[in-house]
């Protein structure tokens, strides 16, 4: 299957808003309250701060991905950076690898767009069960592997133990 993908057009904001509040509500993710009508939404994901492309398949969306500019300072060196989000409609576009046509559009879109951005970064929320920090582990670093056929990323938590001072005898 083949998939059209173009930057978001003023006249496919609105459904564009609301296939995302029906994908979230899909996925049982939900926006803070201020976030949760198409009309933010379409002023996030559309304007000259964003940039937003549109997949379809037989004119129905199968993917969106969106960005934003934020400024990001580093020690004395402020700079734009972009921040993404993807969203993959259904399980059929997924395997045929839409999030990565789409990222890959994306970041040539942002290379095209915004000639001074140097970085794009991207939040994966993973959670984590409580059990874990309740009992003091902490984020120590990211480990590359492959899981389920696919390269993937895992967390590694780490708890020190504290040891007595007191010398066994």
């Amino acid at each position: 299957m083949s998939f059209k993908i173009e930057c978001l057009k003023e006249k496919d904001v609105e459904e564009s808003a609301k296939a995302i509040l029906q994908y979230l509500q899909v996925i049982g993710g939900k926006l803070p309250p201020p976030f949760q009508d198409s009309k933010t939404i379409g002023r996030m994901i559309f304007g000259p701060h964003a940039i937003t492309l549109i997949a379809r398949k037989e004119e129905k969306i199968a993917g969106i991905i969106s960005g934003f500019l934020v400024q990001q300072t580093v020690g004395e060196i402020t700079s734009p950076q972009a921040r993404i989000e993807l969203m993959i409609t259904d399980a059929e576009s997924a395997k045929e690898r839409l999030d990565s046509m789409l990222v890959s559009r994306f970041l040539q879109q942002v290379k095209d767009q915004f000639p001074n951005v140097s970085a794009v970064d991207t939040v994966m929320p993973v959670p984590i069960p409580d059990v874990y920090f309740s009992n003091g582990f902490a984020f120590a670093g990211l480990m590359k592997g492959v899981f389920q056929g696919r390269e993937a990323f895992s967390l590694i938590l780490r708890k020190t133990l504290s040891r007595s001072a007191t010398p066994v005898t």
